[in-house]
């Protein structure tokens, strides 16, 4: 039986506008390179902010029907009373559910059907569940990318134009991709629905940004994909290879579906072991999109070594405001301390938000020690980058010349760069120039004595950090902050 706290988690409170555009992520600083002197401490708070609660929502619950998944819908079928009545009779909501099935092409007549449109009904919603019977679906994959689509864009679906969208997806399998033209066409061809095709659709159907995705993978078939629907589509294909003298269409797509069209929709991709939690996870995962969020943070690799702490590490069962009009913040505060000085000076990687186990924003963060590297190298100045780069003779195929140093061509200490006064002179807007930086120390770097930084192209009163363009090969040149005029002109150049 279905948790009571869940069931009443469900039914007491207003529904929300899950992955609305109104959810944002900032970063202070902002910048794409933070210098972190050995030994010293610094922070970078992310800002996250969720929208308040909408009381419109249409929530369609999508089933695969195939022969395999026999154990998940007799568990459906024994709870529907349960789960519509916890839907359908949320007091002062105006929630509607609709509930369809699908197999696949050309195996089954009707791979999508839809069976009943967003109703408050709750006769007919169990009534349709109750008609469930696993059969069908022929080779391994599934059109499951055809039933998104259709529920995206068919205007016989029956969503309100108004309400918030809401699928919840649950099957074994993974799903052709593509869809073949003459399928989609009934024997005409018109054209392919692959993974991007139903994606794009979801994402621009109804209010509120589009149709929020729950895919909930069921491992029924565990011994042919143990996956569920993140598992490959190319295992099984054999229906969907052309007879011959029929131009059908060529099997593709990649492991990890669901996945991605969680993330693209902002929703949620999970995974059960156990036919009997069917019912339990679409409300928990209904919970989650509608009532609350699960809020995380997480750190490449490459940058642990720099991350002292983190805090909070997350956030759990965060409540949103019940008026849309409004929204909730909280922060995430990183501190980051240098390590001693060493061979390695910087590192990039990601800082990633995640809402609900799946990526809301990711940042691209390098953290360099400026202090722990102060050579004399070469910084050339220049009106034009050279394009092709010209390779420097007796060097490293990856050593280029980057920039035409007609201006300037001088030896600076690299890594502690002197700052430059930028006067107030209208006329300097939009002056583009271009910097390199090169150092030579056989000495120290036996192996590689030239490094070469990256060429930057900077334009003055922009409020960017300049573009970089080209890789370096040991050296990475970067703007602390934008050249604005009046302003300073302050560059880094360290080694990577």
């Amino acid at each position: 039986m279905i948790d009571t706290f869940r069931r009443a988690r469900l039914a007491a409170a207003l529904f929300l506008s899950a992955a609305a555009s109104a959810q944002t992520v900032t970063w202070q600083p902002d910048l794409p390179a933070v210098k972190l002197p050995a030994g010293e401490t610094k922070q970078i708070v992310a800002t996250v902010c969720l929208p308040g609660q909408v009381s419109k929502a249409d929530i369609y619950i999508l089933a695969d029907t195939t022969t395999s998944m026999t154990p998940v819908l007799d568990s459906v079928k024994a709870n529907a009373v349960v789960l519509v009545d916890a839907l359908v009779n949320s007091p002062g909501v105006d929630l509607k559910v609709g509930v369809g099935q699908y197999r696949d092409f050309p195996f089954d007549a009707k791979p999508f059907d839809n069976q009943v449109s967003p109703t408050k009904d709750a006769g007919a919603l169990v009534a349709a569940i109750n008609t469930w019977q696993a059969g069908g679906g022929g080779d391994g994959s599934e059109a499951q990318f055809y039933a998104l689509y259709q529920i995206a864009t068919d205007p016989a679906i029956g969503f309100r134009p108004d309400a918030k969208r809401i699928i919840v997806w649950f099957g074994d399998s993974p799903g052709h991709d593509p869809i073949c033209d003459i399928f989609v066409g009934g024997g005409t061809p018109t054209f392919e629905i692959t993974e991007q095709v139903a994606t794009e659709a979801l994402q621009n159907s109804g209010p509120n940004g589009g149709i929020t995705v729950i895919a909930i993978g069921t491992q029924s078939s565990l011994a042919v994909y143990p996956d569920s629907l993140n598992d490959d589509p190319l295992k099984s294909v054999y229906d969907y290879y052309s007879p011959p003298g029929i131009d059908w269409c060529t099997p593709a797509g990649l492991p990890g579906q669901a996945d991605r069209i969680a993330v693209a929709t902002t929703g949620i991709s999970t995974t059960i072991t156990d036919p009997g939690q069917i019912t339990s996870t679409i409300l928990t995962t209904l919970a989650n999109v509608l009532i609350a969020a699960d809020l995380g943070f997480s750190v490449s690799p490459s940058l642990q070594p720099y991350v002292q702490s983190i805090t909070p590490t997350a956030y759990d069962n965060l409540l949103l405001p019940h008026d849309p009009t409004l929204s909730v913040c909280v922060d995430f505060t990183v501190r980051l301390k240098g390590p001693p000085c060493g061979e390695t000076f910087g590192a990039t990687g990601d800082l990633t938000v995640l809402l609900n186990g799946t990526p809301l924003a990711t940042k691209k963060q390098s953290i360099v020690q400026p202090a722990c590297f102060s050579s004399p190298g070469l910084m050339l100045v220049g009106m034009r980058r050279l394009d092709p780069p010209v390779p420097l003779p007796g060097t490293d195929p990856d050593d280029l010349l980057l920039v035409d140093a007609q201006i300037l061509a001088v030896i600076v200490p690299l890594g502690t760069l002197p700052v430059f006064n930028i006067p107030d002179q209208p006329g300097i807007s939009g002056l583009t120039l271009y910097f390199q930086c090169l150092l030579k120390k056989p000495g120290t770097f036996p192996d590689d004595p030239l490094k070469t930084s990256n060429g930057l192209q900077v334009t003055f009163g922009d409020p960017g950090l300049g573009e970089s363009y080209n890789p370096g090969s040991g050296l990475t040149l970067f703007m602390d902050t934008p050249a604005l005029v009046p302003g300073q002109l302050a560059l880094e150049c360290v080694l990577f």
